[in-house]
Protein backbone atom coordinates (compact mmCIF):
# COMPACT_ATOMS: atom_id res chain seq x y z
CA UNK A 1 0.00 0.00 0.00
CA UNK A 2 1.52 3.41 -0.87
CA UNK A 3 0.42 6.07 1.53
CA UNK A 4 2.40 9.29 2.53
CA UNK A 5 2.37 10.47 5.94
CA UNK A 6 3.25 14.21 6.49
CA UNK A 7 5.61 14.79 9.58
CA UNK A 8 3.50 15.71 12.69
CA UNK A 9 4.39 17.55 15.92
CA UNK A 10 4.87 15.64 19.15
CA UNK A 11 2.47 16.38 21.99
CA UNK A 12 5.94 15.42 23.99
CA UNK A 13 8.73 17.84 25.06
CA UNK A 14 12.10 16.95 24.68
CA UNK A 15 12.21 16.65 28.39
CA UNK A 16 9.30 13.73 28.03
CA UNK A 17 10.55 12.18 25.12
CA UNK A 18 14.15 11.75 26.83
CA UNK A 19 11.96 10.68 30.87
CA UNK A 20 10.36 8.10 28.46
CA UNK A 21 13.67 6.39 26.94
CA UNK A 22 14.73 6.15 30.62
CA UNK A 23 11.77 4.36 31.65
CA UNK A 24 11.71 1.96 29.24
CA UNK A 25 15.84 1.71 30.06
CA UNK A 26 16.78 2.48 26.67
CA UNK A 27 20.50 1.98 25.86
CA UNK A 28 22.84 3.65 24.58
CA UNK A 29 20.44 6.75 25.98
CA UNK A 30 21.00 10.17 24.91
CA UNK A 31 23.22 12.23 27.04
CA UNK A 32 20.71 15.52 26.83
CA UNK A 33 17.59 16.52 25.08
CA UNK A 34 20.33 17.73 22.12
CA UNK A 35 21.51 14.43 21.69
CA UNK A 36 18.26 12.52 20.89
CA UNK A 37 18.23 13.25 17.25
CA UNK A 38 21.78 12.16 16.74
CA UNK A 39 21.77 8.93 18.95
CA UNK A 40 18.22 7.38 17.85
CA UNK A 41 17.68 7.82 14.14
CA UNK A 42 14.46 7.03 12.91
CA UNK A 43 15.03 3.79 11.25
CA UNK A 44 13.52 0.11 11.56
CA UNK A 45 15.77 -1.16 14.14
CA UNK A 46 15.17 1.88 16.53
CA UNK A 47 11.85 0.72 16.49
CA UNK A 48 11.76 -2.27 17.03
CA UNK A 49 14.10 -1.66 20.08
CA UNK A 50 10.85 0.90 21.16
CA UNK A 51 8.86 -1.52 21.20
CA UNK A 52 10.41 -4.01 22.67
CA UNK A 53 11.55 -2.20 25.63
CA UNK A 54 7.72 -0.43 25.61
CA UNK A 55 6.76 -3.93 25.98
CA UNK A 56 8.62 -4.98 28.89
CA UNK A 57 8.48 -2.10 30.46
CA UNK A 58 4.67 -1.09 31.01
CA UNK A 59 1.59 -4.01 31.27
CA UNK A 60 -1.57 -4.03 29.26
CA UNK A 61 -4.02 -3.70 31.94
CA UNK A 62 -7.40 -2.36 32.47
CA UNK A 63 -6.73 -1.34 36.50
CA UNK A 64 -7.71 2.38 35.68
CA UNK A 65 -11.39 1.12 35.09
CA UNK A 66 -11.60 -0.54 38.24
CA UNK A 67 -9.06 1.58 40.60
CA UNK A 68 -9.87 4.94 39.56
CA UNK A 69 -12.44 7.17 41.43
CA UNK A 70 -13.87 8.02 38.26
CA UNK A 71 -13.58 4.42 36.68
CA UNK A 72 -12.03 6.01 33.08
CA UNK A 73 -9.01 4.80 31.66
CA UNK A 74 -6.59 7.80 30.89
CA UNK A 75 -5.89 7.54 26.81
CA UNK A 76 -5.06 11.13 25.73
CA UNK A 77 -1.62 12.18 25.14
CA UNK A 78 -1.22 13.57 28.10
CA UNK A 79 -3.36 11.57 30.88
CA UNK A 80 -1.49 8.19 29.51
CA UNK A 81 2.07 9.45 29.73
CA UNK A 82 1.26 10.79 33.55
CA UNK A 83 -0.06 7.11 33.99
CA UNK A 84 2.56 4.86 32.19
CA UNK A 85 5.98 7.23 32.55
CA UNK A 86 5.70 9.87 35.71
CA UNK A 87 4.15 8.07 38.14
CA UNK A 88 5.86 5.30 39.67
CA UNK A 89 3.27 2.62 40.75
CA UNK A 90 3.47 0.56 37.43
CA UNK A 91 0.16 0.96 36.00
CA UNK A 92 -0.29 0.51 31.98
CA UNK A 93 -3.03 0.76 29.75
CA UNK A 94 -4.91 -0.95 27.21
CA UNK A 95 -4.69 -0.30 23.33
CA UNK A 96 -6.02 3.49 22.68
CA UNK A 97 -3.31 4.54 25.77
CA UNK A 98 -0.13 2.45 24.85
CA UNK A 99 -0.31 3.14 21.16
CA UNK A 100 -1.21 7.15 22.15
CA UNK A 101 1.99 7.15 23.94
CA UNK A 102 3.77 5.23 21.44
CA UNK A 103 2.52 7.46 18.98
CA UNK A 104 3.54 10.79 20.52
CA UNK A 105 7.14 9.34 21.29
CA UNK A 106 8.08 8.43 18.08
CA UNK A 107 6.69 11.75 16.45
CA UNK A 108 8.98 13.03 18.74
CA UNK A 109 11.83 11.15 17.46
CA UNK A 110 10.93 12.30 13.91
CA UNK A 111 9.51 8.86 12.55
CA UNK A 112 5.89 9.18 10.09
CA UNK A 113 3.17 7.97 11.90
CA UNK A 114 -0.12 7.91 12.07
CA UNK A 115 -3.18 6.05 14.06
CA UNK A 116 -5.69 3.95 12.63
CA UNK A 117 -8.89 2.07 14.68
CA UNK A 118 -10.06 -1.75 14.25
CA UNK A 119 -12.53 -4.35 15.81
CA UNK A 120 -10.68 -7.52 17.97
CA UNK A 121 -12.39 -10.91 17.47
CA UNK A 122 -13.52 -11.93 21.21
CA UNK A 123 -14.58 -15.50 20.08
CA UNK A 124 -11.96 -17.18 18.69
CA UNK A 125 -12.00 -19.27 16.11
CA UNK A 126 -15.13 -18.37 15.16
CA UNK A 127 -15.31 -14.56 13.93
CA UNK A 128 -17.31 -12.41 16.17
CA UNK A 129 -15.81 -8.84 15.28
CA UNK A 130 -15.98 -5.72 17.95
CA UNK A 131 -17.53 -2.24 17.22
CA UNK A 132 -14.47 -0.03 16.61
CA UNK A 133 -12.22 -0.25 19.66
CA UNK A 134 -8.99 -1.35 19.16
CA UNK A 135 -6.24 1.47 17.93
CA UNK A 136 -2.87 0.68 15.93
CA UNK A 137 -0.32 2.41 14.50
CA UNK A 138 0.81 3.30 11.07
CA UNK A 139 4.84 3.94 10.42
CA UNK A 140 6.62 4.80 7.33
CA UNK A 141 10.52 4.20 7.65
CA UNK A 142 13.02 5.38 4.95
CA UNK A 143 15.76 1.94 4.21
CA UNK A 144 19.42 3.45 4.41
CA UNK A 145 19.73 1.69 0.85
CA UNK A 146 16.52 3.46 -0.84
CA UNK A 147 16.09 6.56 1.31
CA UNK A 148 13.49 7.96 -1.02
CA UNK A 149 11.60 4.84 -1.28
CA UNK A 150 9.89 4.73 2.63
CA UNK A 151 8.26 1.46 3.42
CA UNK A 152 5.52 1.49 5.86
CA UNK A 153 4.80 -0.46 8.77
CA UNK A 154 1.90 -1.69 11.00
CA UNK A 155 2.67 -1.31 14.48
CA UNK A 156 0.76 -2.22 17.86
CA UNK A 157 1.99 -2.03 21.40
CA UNK A 158 -1.69 -2.42 22.95
CA UNK A 159 -3.23 -5.65 21.77
CA UNK A 160 -4.06 -7.58 25.14
CA UNK A 161 -5.13 -11.02 22.97
CA UNK A 162 -8.88 -11.42 24.48
CA UNK A 163 -6.64 -11.06 28.23
CA UNK A 164 -3.87 -13.76 26.63
CA UNK A 165 -1.28 -11.80 25.09
CA UNK A 166 -0.51 -12.34 21.76
CA UNK A 167 -0.40 -9.09 20.55
CA UNK A 168 2.83 -8.31 17.94
CA UNK A 169 5.90 -7.73 19.23
CA UNK A 170 7.77 -6.03 16.15
CA UNK A 171 6.50 -3.62 12.98
CA UNK A 172 4.69 -5.69 10.45
CA UNK A 173 6.05 -4.79 6.96
CA UNK A 174 2.87 -3.26 4.97
CA UNK A 175 1.70 -6.07 2.36
CA UNK A 176 -0.90 -8.58 1.80
CA UNK A 177 0.88 -11.73 3.46
CA UNK A 178 3.71 -10.15 5.19
CA UNK A 179 4.83 -12.51 8.26
CA UNK A 180 7.14 -12.18 11.10
CA UNK A 181 7.84 -13.58 14.37
CA UNK A 182 6.09 -13.61 17.70
CA UNK A 183 7.45 -13.44 21.56
CA UNK A 184 8.93 -16.95 21.53
CA UNK A 185 8.92 -19.98 18.50
CA UNK A 186 6.78 -20.53 16.77
CA UNK A 187 4.37 -17.84 17.21
CA UNK A 188 3.86 -15.92 14.12
CA UNK A 189 1.73 -13.11 13.09
CA UNK A 190 0.39 -12.78 9.43
CA UNK A 191 -1.07 -9.45 7.99
CA UNK A 192 -3.48 -10.18 5.31
CA UNK A 193 -6.33 -8.54 3.67
CA UNK A 194 -9.79 -9.18 5.03
CA UNK A 195 -13.43 -9.11 4.91
CA UNK A 196 -15.90 -8.12 7.28
CA UNK A 197 -18.53 -10.78 7.34
CA UNK A 198 -21.39 -8.07 7.57
CA UNK A 199 -19.79 -6.10 5.02
CA UNK A 200 -21.79 -5.18 1.95
CA UNK A 201 -19.46 -3.40 -0.53
CA UNK A 202 -15.96 -4.77 -2.46
CA UNK A 203 -13.18 -2.78 -3.20
CA UNK A 204 -10.87 -2.66 -6.67
CA UNK A 205 -7.77 -3.73 -5.11
CA UNK A 206 -8.76 -6.33 -3.23
CA UNK A 207 -8.93 -9.80 -5.08
CA UNK A 208 -10.57 -13.40 -4.36
CA UNK A 209 -12.09 -14.42 -1.08
CA UNK A 210 -11.30 -11.14 1.16
CA UNK A 211 -12.88 -8.75 -1.39
CA UNK A 212 -13.66 -5.51 1.66
CA UNK A 213 -11.60 -2.78 2.80
CA UNK A 214 -9.94 -4.19 5.80
CA UNK A 215 -7.00 -5.87 6.81
CA UNK A 216 -6.30 -8.15 9.78
CA UNK A 217 -3.54 -9.64 11.85
CA UNK A 218 -3.36 -13.45 12.51
CA UNK A 219 -1.76 -15.48 15.00
CA UNK A 220 -0.02 -19.07 14.43
CA UNK A 221 1.28 -21.45 17.11
CA UNK A 222 1.64 -24.60 15.17
CA UNK A 223 4.09 -23.91 12.61
CA UNK A 224 6.83 -26.13 13.93
CA UNK A 225 7.68 -28.27 11.10
CA UNK A 226 5.40 -30.92 12.61
CA UNK A 227 2.36 -29.75 11.23
CA UNK A 228 0.83 -30.10 7.09
CA UNK A 229 -1.39 -27.17 7.50
CA UNK A 230 -0.47 -24.64 10.53
CA UNK A 231 -3.98 -22.70 11.63
CA UNK A 232 -4.16 -19.38 11.58
CA UNK A 233 -6.32 -17.62 14.50
CA UNK A 234 -7.34 -13.88 13.24
CA UNK A 235 -6.91 -11.66 16.30
CA UNK A 236 -8.35 -8.38 14.31
CA UNK A 237 -8.74 -6.49 11.52
CA UNK A 238 -8.56 -2.67 10.77
CA UNK A 239 -8.62 0.21 8.64
CA UNK A 240 -6.50 2.10 6.94
CA UNK A 241 -8.17 5.62 7.61
CA UNK A 242 -6.83 7.75 10.35
CA UNK A 243 -7.99 7.74 14.01
CA UNK A 244 -7.35 10.71 15.62
CA UNK A 245 -6.94 11.76 19.96
CA UNK A 246 -10.47 12.55 20.27
CA UNK A 247 -11.97 9.40 18.19
CA UNK A 248 -9.49 7.69 20.52
CA UNK A 249 -10.77 9.21 23.68
CA UNK A 250 -14.58 8.94 22.73
CA UNK A 251 -14.18 5.15 21.79
CA UNK A 252 -12.11 4.18 25.52
CA UNK A 253 -14.93 6.37 26.84
CA UNK A 254 -17.88 4.11 25.22
CA UNK A 255 -15.77 1.22 26.59
CA UNK A 256 -15.90 2.35 30.12
CA UNK A 257 -19.52 3.51 30.39
CA UNK A 258 -21.22 1.03 28.49
CA UNK A 259 -21.31 -2.39 29.58
CA UNK A 260 -22.36 -4.17 26.48
CA UNK A 261 -19.30 -2.73 24.91
CA UNK A 262 -16.85 -2.90 27.84
CA UNK A 263 -15.64 -6.96 28.16
CA UNK A 264 -13.46 -5.51 30.95
CA UNK A 265 -16.00 -4.52 33.29
CA UNK A 266 -16.29 -7.91 35.20
CA UNK A 267 -12.63 -8.41 35.49
CA UNK A 268 -9.36 -7.07 36.40
CA UNK A 269 -6.61 -7.54 33.61
CA UNK A 270 -3.06 -7.20 33.74
CA UNK A 271 -0.82 -8.70 31.56
CA UNK A 272 3.08 -8.07 31.71
CA UNK A 273 5.92 -9.13 29.19
CA UNK A 274 9.75 -10.33 30.35
CA UNK A 275 12.41 -11.35 28.57
CA UNK A 276 12.83 -14.92 28.93
CA UNK A 277 16.87 -15.45 29.88
CA UNK A 278 17.17 -19.13 29.99
CA UNK A 279 18.51 -21.45 27.42
CA UNK A 280 15.60 -23.14 24.64
CA UNK A 281 14.76 -23.42 21.29
CA UNK A 282 13.71 -20.13 19.76
CA UNK A 283 13.73 -21.31 16.40
CA UNK A 284 17.09 -19.76 15.40
CA UNK A 285 15.62 -16.24 16.13
CA UNK A 286 18.03 -13.97 17.47
CA UNK A 287 16.30 -12.12 20.26
CA UNK A 288 15.41 -13.82 23.42
CA UNK A 289 12.08 -15.17 24.05
CA UNK A 290 9.06 -12.43 25.54
CA UNK A 291 7.47 -14.33 28.31
CA UNK A 292 4.07 -13.13 29.58
CA UNK A 293 2.61 -13.18 33.08
CA UNK A 294 -1.25 -13.12 32.96
CA UNK A 295 -3.31 -11.94 35.69
CA UNK A 296 -7.54 -12.38 34.82
CA UNK A 297 -9.91 -14.24 36.77
CA UNK A 298 -8.57 -15.62 39.73
CA UNK A 299 -4.84 -16.60 38.76
CA UNK A 300 -1.75 -15.38 37.17
CA UNK A 301 -0.54 -17.64 34.12
CA UNK A 302 3.18 -17.97 33.20
CA UNK A 303 3.39 -18.27 29.14
CA UNK A 304 5.97 -18.97 27.09
CA UNK A 305 5.28 -19.76 23.78
CA UNK A 306 3.01 -22.35 23.92
CA UNK A 307 4.10 -22.97 27.52
CA UNK A 308 1.53 -22.09 30.12
CA UNK A 309 1.98 -22.51 33.92
CA UNK A 310 -0.53 -21.31 36.77
CA UNK A 311 1.60 -19.89 39.09
CA UNK A 312 -0.53 -18.33 41.77
CA UNK A 313 -4.20 -18.52 42.37
CA UNK A 314 -6.30 -16.28 44.66
CA UNK A 315 -9.69 -15.59 46.01
CA UNK A 316 -9.49 -12.63 47.84
CA UNK A 317 -9.32 -8.29 46.45
CA UNK A 318 -6.26 -8.13 49.11
CA UNK A 319 -4.71 -11.78 47.38
CA UNK A 320 -4.79 -10.41 44.15
CA UNK A 321 -3.22 -6.85 45.06
CA UNK A 322 -0.77 -9.00 46.39
CA UNK A 323 -0.15 -11.03 42.91
CA UNK A 324 -0.07 -7.23 40.82
CA UNK A 325 2.65 -6.71 42.54
CA UNK A 326 4.35 -9.97 42.98
CA UNK A 327 4.53 -10.73 39.35
CA UNK A 328 3.41 -7.45 37.23
CA UNK A 329 5.19 -4.81 39.45
CA UNK A 330 1.95 -3.08 39.77
CA UNK A 331 0.90 -1.07 43.21
CA UNK A 332 -2.40 -0.18 44.74
CA UNK A 333 -2.48 2.24 47.37
CA UNK A 334 -5.26 3.14 50.04
CA UNK A 335 -6.91 5.58 47.57
CA UNK A 336 -7.53 3.50 44.42
CA UNK A 337 -8.60 0.43 46.87
CA UNK A 338 -11.46 2.65 48.16
CA UNK A 339 -12.14 3.43 44.19
CA UNK A 340 -12.37 -0.20 43.72
CA UNK A 341 -14.64 -1.22 46.61
CA UNK A 342 -18.14 -1.29 44.28
CA UNK A 343 -16.08 -2.79 41.32
CA UNK A 344 -18.09 -6.19 39.64
CA UNK A 345 -14.45 -7.40 39.60
CA UNK A 346 -14.50 -7.63 43.14
CA UNK A 347 -13.62 -11.05 44.37
CA UNK A 348 -14.50 -10.14 47.76
CA UNK A 349 -17.96 -9.06 46.48
CA UNK A 350 -18.74 -12.01 44.43
CA UNK A 351 -18.47 -14.28 47.09
CA UNK A 352 -21.40 -12.18 49.36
Amino acid sequence: MHVKIHPTTSPYSPEQVLDYLRKIKYEPLPENITAIGETILPTLDNLNKIIRLHLIAFPFDNLSMHYREDHLVPVSSHGVYDTLVTKSNGWGSYCFGHNALLKGILQGLSYLVYSGCGRSNMHRPTLTLTPLTHMVLFVSVAPPEAPAVPQLYLVDVGFGGAFGGSGLIQAVPFFDGSVVDGSAWPEKHRLIRAHHPKSSVSFADATGKNPGGDWAIELCIEDDGTVENPRWVRLYHFWTNEFFEEDCELASFAICRMPGLNPFIDKVICIKCFEVNEEGNNGGRKEKKLGRFVLAGSKVEKRIGRQHETVATFETDEARMEALERFCGVEINAEAQEAFKDSPASLDRNKQ
